[in-house]
C-alpha cells in the first residue's frame, strides 16, 4: 500500500518522490483508488499556505498566493486537462460539438480562457468565505473532488491515448477494495472538518459528476486522463459554489 500511495503523490503532484524510490509505469495504473490521498497532500499543504499568509495580508491577496502555491505544487496538471477539456469542444464550422480523439496537446485560446476563468471563479468565492472556513474547505474540496472524479474509470470505460501523450496511467476498475479505499478517504475530511450545515454543499458537486459522466458517454464513448482531470477542477468549483451559496455561514 505504501509503494502504491507513493507512486500517487509522485504522479499527482511535483514532489520528487520518483527520486527516492523506483516507481514503474505498472505502479501509476494501480494508483486510482488512492486519487483522494492526493488530495489530502495538495489541499493539506494548500490550505496551510493560506493559513500561514493570512497573517501577513489581506485575503484576497492570501487567496492568490495559494491558488498560485497549489498550481506549483500539481505542476498545473488539473489546469492542465482542463484546457484539453475546452480545447476539445471546438466550435468551428464543421467541427463535431467534442472532438472525440484530438491527439494535440498544445493549448488554443479555448483553453487558456476556461483555465483562467476557472481560477478566477475560485479566487471570487474564496477570498469571500470566513478565513476561518478556506483551509477547511480547501482541504476537504481537494479529496471530495478526487473521489468523484476516479469513480469516473469504473461507470465509464477508461481511454488510454493510442497516440501522444502515451504516459497517462493505465488504470484499472477499482473493485470493492478500490471503492472502500476511495470513499473512506474522499469523505473523511469533508466530515470531519466541515459543520452539517455545510453538508448541503455536495450537491452541486454530485450534480456536476453525473452530468460530466453523462457527457463523456454520450460524447466520448469513455473517458481519458486529462478529461479525469477537468471533471476534478469542475467538481471542486462546484464544491465552492455550493459552499457560497449556503447563506450566513
Amino acid at each position: 500500500m505504501f509503494r502504491k500511495i507513493a507512486a500517487t503523490i509522485s504522479l499527482f503532484t511535483r514532489i520528487p518522490i520518483a527520486r527516492w524510490m523506483s516507481i514503474s509505469h505498472v505502479d501509476y495504473g494501480r494508483t486510482a483508488p488512492y486519487y483522494a490521498i492526493a488530495g489530502w497532500v495538495v489541499g493539506g499543504l494548500t490550505a496551510l499556505v493560506f493559513y500561514l499568509v493570512d497573517y501577513l495580508f489581506t485575503q484576497p491577496v492570501t487567496v492568490a498566493i495559494t491558488l498560485t502555491f497549489s498550481i506549483f505544487l500539481t505542476g498545473g496538471l488539473q489546469e492542465g486537462g482542463l484546457a484539453y477539456f475546452f480545447d476539445n469542444l471546438g466550435g468551428r464550422h464543421g467541427q463535431r460539438f467534442y472532438i472525440k480523439n484530438r491527439t494535440d496537446k498544445q493549448i488554443g485560446i479555448q483553453g487558456i480562457l476556461g483555465v483562467a476563468l476557472a481560477l478566477i471563479l475560485q479566487f471570487s468565492i474564496l477570498q469571500e468565505l470566513s478565513p476561518a472556513l478556506v483551509p477547511w474547505l480547501i482541504l476537504s474540496g481537494e479529496s471530495l473532488s478526487r473521489l468523484a472524479t476516479i469513480t469516473l474509470i469504473d461507470t465509464n470505460r477508461y481511454l488510454r491515448p493510442k497516440e501522444g501523450y502515451d504516459a497517462a496511467p493505465a488504470f484499472g476498475k477499482l473493485g470493492v477494495d478500490g471503492w472502500l479505499i476511495v470513499l473512506i478517504t474522499g469523505l473523511l475530511p469533508f466530515f470531519l472538518t466541515l459543520r452539517l450545515k455545510i453538508w448541503v454543499a455536495i450537491a452541486p458537486l454530485i450534480a456536476v459528476r453525473i452530468i460530466m459522466q453523462i457527457f463523456f458517454k454520450r460524447f466520448r464513448g469513455g473517458v481519458n486522463f486529462e478529461e479525469c482531470l477537468a471533471t476534478q477542477q469542475f467538481c471542486l468549483i462546484a464544491f465552492y459554489l455550493g459552499v457560497s451559496a449556503i447563506p450566513n455561514i
